[in-house]
């Protein structure tokens, strides 16, 4: 017995001194037996999705059994990264200095990318400006709005002539038009913002030198530190009878969230 330990002993150890042999394969899950040649670890899920670490390189490959850098994910599909980040998500707050931002390159790799590179995106609401007439020289009238043609603002709402908003800051970027039938100095149409109610500024004016009258445009910023209404004003001075406030296709208001 003490014959073939030994005789055992010496054929092991002169197969672990043979070129290659420490380079030992090892496969774990689905289909044991069988492991790419290029492997030295190889993990298999049930549906034949592979983790794989390179004989070669050392790279470890996730749905590839050749990755060509330290970490290769390949999900299978097309514009699907295969990569989450469990609490590093869109409503996580983002870094105000000392960071960079991440892009891809052609091959797929993970890049920093110049800040000028970066096209920078903003949740905004935009609605158009539904239309009125005033039949009496002075008169102050609040805007309704159109249903948005988009709203990336998580927890916003239009209703009527009533924008509802999270906390945050925001800027509006406001565009109306006004028609004036009859020319006069006095003709003036002013846009105001309102805050639960309350005027907060005006946003721009318009006071035209003749009768037709244009589109004039304004932006305005501000912050709200809970969940308020918001509604636009526009203030009408003028010296005529019948006069055509907005409606057209230039009558908007866009608002932006910045923080």
């Amino acid at each position: 017995m003490k014959q073939l330990i030994y005789v055992f002993t010496l054929l092991l150890g002169g197969w672990l001194l043979l070129p290659g042999a420490a380079q030992a394969q090892v496969k774990i899950g689905a289909n044991a037996k069988t492991i790419g040649q290029n492997s030295n670890l190889e993990v298999e899920a049930a549906n034949g999705n592979k983790t794989i670490v390179d004989k070669g390189t050392g790279n470890v490959g996730i749905g590839t059994t050749t990755p060509g850098n330290n970490l290769e994910v390949n999900s299978g599909t097309s514009g699907k990264s295969g990569l989450r980040f469990t609490n590093l998500n869109n409503s996580t707050t983002g870094a105000t200095s000392g960071a960079k931002a991440l892009g891809v390159n052609s091959s797929g790799d993970v890049v920093t990318v110049e800040a000028s590179a970066v096209p920078i995106y903003v949740p905004t609401l935009k609605a158009a400006i539904n239309g009125y007439s005033v039949s009496v020289p002075q008169s102050s009238n609040t805007l309704g709005l159109s249903t948005p043609e988009f709203n990336t603002i998580p927890g916003a709402s239009v209703s009527g002539n009533q924008v509802v908003l999270p906390p945050g800051l925001y800027r509006a970027n406001f565009t109306f038009s006004a028609q004036f039938r009859s020319a006069d100095i006095s003709n003036i149409s002013t846009a105001y913002l309102y805050i639960n109610g309350t005027g907060l500024q005006g946003i721009s004016s318009y006071s035209p030198a003749g009768a037709n009258g244009g589109a004039y445009s304004g932006v305005v910023s501000f912050r709200l530190s809970a969940q308020s209404t918001v509604t636009f004003v526009n203030n009408v001075q003028s010296a005529g009878t019948f006069e055509l406030f907005g409606g057209l296709a230039n009558s908007s208001v866009a608002i932006e969230k910045l923080q």
